[in-house]
């Protein structure tokens, strides 16, 4: 399985590693709430980012692209 590391950082945001690493647990917790998606973490000097399983014998580009769309509207809803 291949993986992706990212970590949500809002565009306009001010926030520092702390704030960010908040953020990004709870959004990592929302998604998996949502039952349509299951996604994991890391923690690398300090530095939470999202794992996320982008190859497998199973996964789709239509999986993907409804993935993205999800983590996409979950992470508006996080810092509103």
């Amino acid at each position: 399985i291949n993986m992706i590391n990212f970590r949500y950082n809002p565009k306009s945001s001010n926030y520092n590693d702390k704030n960010l690493n908040q953020i990004n647990k709870k959004l990592v917790k929302k998604l998996n709430e949502t039952g349509k998606i299951y996604i994991s973490h890391t923690v690398i000097n300090g530095v939470y980012s999202i794992r996320m399983p982008i190859a497998s014998t199973t996964i789709e580009r239509k999986n993907l692209d409804k993935s993205w769309k999800l983590i996409q509207k979950t992470s508006k809803n996080i810092i509103k």
